[in-house]
């Protein structure tokens, strides 16, 4: 693991760069990881805190476009 000091005043589009190195330097293994690990904290602050019991894409998804 790394760190990164980044001080007040610095632009945005430096910290977006730096932070999309930081990603493309671990493995895409090691980056779904994390994502997975995110999107489970994520699901624990919903209201109720706990994980939904289905899987999958919510009923009221009506689709999904690739861009």
């Amino acid at each position: 693991m790394t760190g990164r000091v980044i001080r007040p005043g610095t632009p945005a589009a430096v910290i977006d760069r730096l932070d999309a190195q930081d990603w493309m330097a671990i493995p895409a293994e090691e980056r779904f990881a994390a994502a997975w690990h995110l999107s489970l904290e994520q699901w624990t602050l919903h209201p109720g805190g706990k994980l939904a019991d289905e899987s999958g894409l919510s009923r009221l998804v009506a689709r999904v476009r690739r861009r």
